[in-house]
């Protein structure tokens, strides 16, 4: 067979327990049966019924208790002589009246919830468990309540199952029935629930009072049996109930008036109801009995529970009393010890500071009254009104205002107010204002300092990136397309790093935003870009302002480098500006066009200027590199590129013996010079496409141009960056053999300024092509590193020195002994020379007398198309 779990377990003891207790108690109520009602004068199962009905927990018991309570009564019922209907009828009033005292109980929780009665009726607690508690005084007038409707109603069903009986129930039975049902209900429902529950508070009983209580009873009952004859006195027992109610818990004063229920039964069996002043009636004792029990239970458990509420309140006003106390004593702790200045100001200035701190901010006036001091933007003589105190004192909250206040050792230093009313809140107007005053002279100063790093560059102390995008958006939505950008970039500077290291190369930083802040007005805005990039805003600049102020960083920068020693004698700068009206004009943003002409600078040789102003004409110049490279892409599949082709002169001769390649890019019949794109072929790796069309297209013009001039030799200029490509030397291979061009009219030049990492691949390569017979040629000599390594492990057949040291020949001693040492240099290592930039014939006369045998330059001829170079130079060969 199955345990049972505990829950049921308990379930099946109240069960049983109940059920014993029922039929006991109404055993006892079927001894004193009156037989001209057909009623029992005294019903204890009626206690007990409802006992069991306000203290159900299951829905099992639910049933059990409607079962076994009909089942007990209906066999008790016809064993008394009632028929089985009568029996079920008067077995049915019983149960009614404990489930209708159990549903109007908990009615009539609600009701106290909403008359406000919160100790009577928590709202965490469940209805079904408030119901099953004699715990306030509430919970009394409950019960009684309850079982008054409870009795009420089910007296109709009692009245049913007597008339069924034959009998005619009157409003007289109907009443003792009603009152002996709140008798029991009152003497066992109510002591079974005071017995039964434990407030959450306790309240301590003494002995002695318990003691002196029911001996009370005792001498009270005794002083009326006495006086019976000649007084009813027995009202006189109920006076120690108040003090059995006062002095004691609900539990004993609920077991006290059971005593005294007890006694009054004594008294009346024993005087025959003469205490009660009454010739004895058996129905009148019982009704006068039944009242006295049920005002007894008023009493001592109203008084009881009464005084457990006082009790408890008591309790808890204490226990928020040392809690306030406690809180008054930590805030004031806090107060003290906050740095914040705490005060309070009334409607007439007059001020209590809260702490120490808020003594700074008060000063007695002449009457002794501590009044508010004054400070910037708080005077309250000249604006009463608008003071935060005052906006306080009217119910508003001023919160963080700063001001500057200067302390008593006269420093100046800022705090922030917040006034708040201290007011109810259905009031407008404050008696009294609160006022905290902080100090945020630090914090300030740590948000200001903030503000300033995230506006400005941490090495130079000029604005940066951010502070200069902001500046410069406001000013072109304050002013419009005004003013002008300048953006610079440092040449050189990573070999400073990389020879002096960073230290050194932050102090150049340094000094050129010195350099910049001298050279710029007031109204300029710098800034740092980053790395060693700078910009600046001049917000009244137009074309030749930014063209004086961009020289002028130029020269100033060159006048710096001088100062240095080794590498940094290299640095330079190259400056690209653009007026913003120009820039937006061509809809690119004034700080990427100013970017992209400074990189055109760097392109185009470095160390100096180019602006572009409001009215002149469109340019690619601001053009993004990478938009150069898909112009670039696009020109190599069409006929955007072209070849010019620039005279190289025998000096003896006076013959036009070659020319050298030059390619050019066509844009809308405008002929944009290689120093504009190479730069960016040779950065975006698209150079060794743009040199196999070279490659390809010089070949094919030279074996045109030997058809006029059989002598004639093509001079091809191709990055150093193509230097190895199997593709450039297959190409050349491939043309020269396709176009009958022998390899020794096909010289190939290579910059002397490239840098060629791969040495031996280069020597590798220089004598492959040679070992064909084409020939070779080092161009710009003179300008780079490398120079004589260049002559040593390349292999060249000619020398083209660099146009810096021919184009002041005629009158530049220095440059004349260099150019003689190179030309017998080379002479010694069987190697001929060309001079360029040749530019006039005083100087053709100097490369003439220093024995250099080819020359080229303005002075001989510019570089044309093929048509034209024919008609100029080979016109009737």
């Amino acid at each position: 067979m199955p345990m049972l779990t505990t829950p049921s377990r308990v379930a099946a003891w109240r069960i049983t327990a109940f059920a014993i207790a029922v039929t006991a108690a109404a055993g006892v109520g079927r001894v004193g049966f009156y037989q001209e009602s057909g009623l029992a004068l005294y019903w204890p199962a009626a206690g007990v019924i409802v006992l069991w009905a306000l203290t159900i927990r299951s829905r099992i018991e639910y049933v059990a208790f409607v079962a076994l309570t009909m089942v007990i009564l209906s066999i008790l019922n016809l064993r008394t002589g009632f028929e089985l209907s009568e029996a079920l009828l008067l077995s049915l009033s019983n149960v009614a009246l404990g489930l209708i005292t159990r549903w109007t109980s908990l009615a009539l929780v609600p009701l106290g919830r909403r008359f406000g009665l919160r100790a009577a009726v928590p709202s965490s607690d469940r209805s079904h468990t408030i119901i099953a508690r004699m715990a306030v005084t509430y919970d009394v007038f409950r019960l009684f309540g309850a079982a008054f409707v409870g009795a009420s109603l089910a007296w109709g069903v009692t009245a049913l199952g007597l008339i069924a009986d034959g009998r005619s129930p009157t409003f007289v039975d109907g009443a003792v029935w009603v009152v002996r049902s709140l008798a029991s209900v009152m003497l066992i429902t109510s002591t079974g629930l005071a017995l039964m529950h434990r407030p959450g508070y306790r309240r301590e009983t003494k002995a002695v009072d318990t003691i002196f209580a029911f001996a009370l009873t005792i001498v009270f009952a005794a002083i009326a049996q006495v006086m019976s004859p000649y007084l009813p006195l027995a009202m006189m027992i109920l006076i120690p109930l108040f003090w059995s109610g006062v002095r004691s818990t609900t539990s004993v004063a609920a077991l006290h008036a059971v005593f005294t229920t007890v006694t009054l039964l004594a008294m009346v069996a024993g005087t025959r109801g003469a205490v009660f002043g009454l010739e004895y009636s058996t129905l009148a004792l019982s009704a006068r009995l039944h009242l006295m029990v049920i005002l007894t239970f008023l009493i001592s458990l109203v008084v009881a529970t009464a005084v457990n509420e006082f009790v408890r309140l008591n309790a808890d006003l204490t226990a928020l009393a040392d809690t306030a106390g406690r809180r008054e004593t930590a805030l004031r702790t806090v107060t003290e010890t906050i740095p914040d200045a705490l005060l309070t100001v009334d409607q007439h200035g007059r001020a209590i500071p809260l702490n120490t701190s808020g003594t700074t901010f008060v000063r007695a006036d002449g009457e002794g009254h501590l009044q508010l001091v004054s400070w910037p933007g708080h005077r309250p003589a000249e604006q009463p009104d608008l003071t935060p105190s005052a906006r306080a004192l009217r119910g508003e909250t001023v919160v963080a205002e700063p001001f500057i206040f200067t302390d008593r050792s006269g420093t100046q230093r800022t705090f922030e107010l917040t006034a708040a009313p201290l007011l109810p809140e259905e009031s407008e107007d404050s008696e009294r204002a609160l006022l905290l005053i902080r100090d945020v002279s630090e914090n300030h100063r740590f948000l200001s300092e903030l503000e300033r790093l995230a506006n400005s560059d941490p090495l130079t102390g000029l604005p940066n990136r951010r502070r200069f995008d902001k500046a410069l958006a406001e000013h072109i939505a304050d002013r419009g397309p005004t003013g002008g950008v300048l953006v610079f970039d440092l040449d050189g500077f990573k070999n400073i790093n990389d020879t002096f290291g960073h230290a050194f190369g932050d102090g150049v930083l340094i000094d050129i935003a010195g350099i910049l802040t001298d050279t710029t007005d007031d109204a300029d805005v710098l800034t740092r870009l980053g790395g060693d990039e700078f910009a600046i805003l001049v917000p009244d600049g137009d074309r030749e302002r930014l063209e004086s102020l961009a020289t002028a960083l130029v020269d100033r920068t060159r006048e710096y480098s001088r100062t240095l020693d080794g590498a940094g004698r290299e640095l330079s700068v190259s400056v690209g500006g653009v007026t913003i009206a120009s820039a937006m004009a061509r809809g690119v943003a004034p700080l990427v066009a100013a970017d992209r002409l400074m990189y055109d600078v760097k392109y185009s040789g470095r160390d100096n200027v180019v602006i572009l102003g409001d009215h002149d004409a469109p340019e690619d110049r601001i053009t993004s590199p990478y938009e150069w490279k898909v112009r670039l892409e696009k020109a190599l599949l069409g006929d955007d590129l072209q070849l010019h082709l620039q005279p190289i002169l025998d000096v003896e001769s006076g013959r036009i013996v070659g020319a050298e390649a030059l390619v050019r890019l066509l844009d809308d019949g405008r002929v944009v010079p290689p120093s504009q794109f190479v730069p960016i072929a040779e950065r975006s790796g698209i150079i060794t496409q743009m040199d196999i069309w070279v490659v390809r297209e010089a070949i094919r013009m030279i074996a045109r141009l030997r058809e006029l001039d059989e002598d004639l030799s093509i001079w091809i200029n191709f990055s150093a960056h193509s230097i190895g490509s199997t593709d450039l030397e297959r190409v050349l291979f491939e043309e020269s053999d396709a176009r009958g061009v022998p390899p020794s009219a096909v010289v190939l030049e290579l910059t002397e300024t490239a840098k060629l990492d791969e040495v031996a691949a280069a020597r590798t390569y220089a004598k492959r092509v040679r070992d064909r017979g084409f020939r070779l040629a080092i161009d710009d000599f003179g300008t780079g590193f490398g120079s004589l390594l260049y002559m040593k492990i390349m292999l060249f057949d000619y020398v083209k020195i660099d146009g810096e040291f021919i184009a002041n020949l005629d009158s530049s001693a220095t440059d004349r002994a260099i150019v003689r040492s190179l030309v017998d240099l080379a002479g010694k290592l069987g190697m001929d020379v060309v001079a360029e930039h040749v530019g006039s014939d005083a100087v053709l006369d100097v490369v003439r007398d220093e024995g250099i045998h080819l020359a080229q330059g303005f002075g001989i001829g510019r570089p044309y198309p093929e048509a034209e170079f024919v008609r100029r130079f080979l016109q009737g060969r």
